[in-house]
């Protein structure tokens, strides 16, 4: 893993849309107050992973498994900083399923990278996402409510995310959000554009 330390890979469920039901109350009380905001850059790619640029780093999550609850497993394998050297950027453009230039430099710039990647014959696009996140813990796992801006285009989003599949089942339920679809951060930007 390029730049990181040794990680656990945590099963994920996430939900969009612009109201959670009868989750809204437990939430109320579950999310902290003191909320974060970040400005990132999602790559998405009709068949690609989970592709960011947060806090100027490239950041690369892929999807290792998928359970028979709808679970999804997605392990962080990168967190480079820029110019991304050569190497690494070839890793990029393989999660994002997209053909590398022929004559590439030996380092990327983030803007280069970028440009290169959402060119004209290129499927993938580049979508600026605000996020605004509160966290919770319910049954020792972790969570999020976020209000999230994609070009533009507002939304919000709750996950719950452990290394115990079964505690995210749990923890779903016990929010009242078992009808939900689980939808992956990809996905979900792609449906809300």
């Amino acid at each position: 893993m390029a730049g990181m330390p040794e990680v656990v890979p945590r099963w994920e469920w996430r939900s969009f849309g612009s109201r959670f039901g009868g989750a809204e109350a437990r939430l109320a009380a579950l999310v902290h107050r003191d909320l974060q905001e970040s400005d990132e850059l999602y790559l998405l790619s009709p068949a690609g992973d989970n592709v960011k640029i947060r806090d100027g780093l490239m950041d690369i999550k892929v999807l290792r498994e998928v359970n028979a609850d709808g679970l999804e497993q997605w392990t962080p394998v990168m967190k480079v900083g820029f110019p991304l050297p050569a190497a690494e950027a070839a890793k990029v453009f393989a999660s994002l399923h997209a053909a590398a230039p022929p004559l590439s430099p030996t380092s990327y710039g983030l803007d280069e990278l970028v440009d290169v990647l959402t060119g004209p014959c290129s499927s993938v696009r580049a979508v600026k996402v605000h996020k605004r996140r509160g966290r919770f813990k319910i049954d020792g796992c972790m969570g999020e409510l976020s209000e999230v801006v994609a070009n533009g285009k507002a939304s919000r989003t709750i996950a719950v995310e452990s290394e115990d599949a079964a505690a995210v089942i749990r923890a779903v339920r016990e929010l009242g959000l078992a009808g939900y679809v689980n939808t992956s951060y990809p996905r979900g930007l792609a449906a809300i554009l």
